[in-house]
């Protein structure tokens, strides 16, 4: 008659890590492309950030570090954000903020954007918005660079998100 509530006790401790979303190492790279920078017609907005979580960095897996290695050396590039955290998947779009550098004037950065993911059957869906952006000394926002992208993604492979100078590495991997 113990062994019945031991076995309840155990089912209740193990049944929720069943059914825990899977973990994914999410990584991105941001780069410049060599050439003339051509600016957007539209300044980022002032709530750009606004509905996205902040993120826990993570160590860049070996395959990633090694394309961004590749990409740094050559002079056609010039890596301007890079980033790797943990997250779960699922029907519920999850949009992240990134930025790199100071703070300015009205809350912007000189590299900041978004990437929402979603779980859609086999694929991911993304959308990534990304803005880098010149200030003037006073720290008012001159000019910026665009990438607004939507993709499907499959886990495990190297994506490639191209837009006018600015480019998109993603990579997507489960744990």
């Amino acid at each position: 008659m113990l062994r019945r509530p031991a076995l309840l006790l155990l089912l209740s401790l193990l049944c929720p890590a069943a059914l825990a979303e899977p973990l994914y190492l999410v990584e991105l790279i941001l780069f410049r492309q060599a050439g003339e920078v051509i600016p957007s017609s539209q300044l980022p907005p002032d709530d750009w950030a606004a509905g996205g979580q902040s993120i826990t960095p993570s160590p860049a897996s070996l395959p990633m570090q090694e394309t961004l290695n590749k990409l740094a050396q050559q002079g056609d590039y010039q890596v301007i954000l890079q980033r790797s955290w943990k997250q779960t998947l699922s029907s519920q779009p999850l949009r992240v903020t990134l930025h790199e550098g100071k703070a300015q004037l009205g809350g912007h950065y000189p590299v900041q954007g978004t990437l929402t993911l979603r779980q859609s059957d086999d694929q991911v869906q993304a959308q990534a918005h990304f803005w880098v952006s010149q200030f003037a000394s006073n720290g008012l926002l001159q000019n910026s660079q665009q990438l607004q992208q939507q993709a499907r993604l499959r886990v495990g492979r190297l994506h490639y998100l191209d837009h006018t100078s600015l480019g998109l590495l993603v990579r997507i991997s489960g744990l």
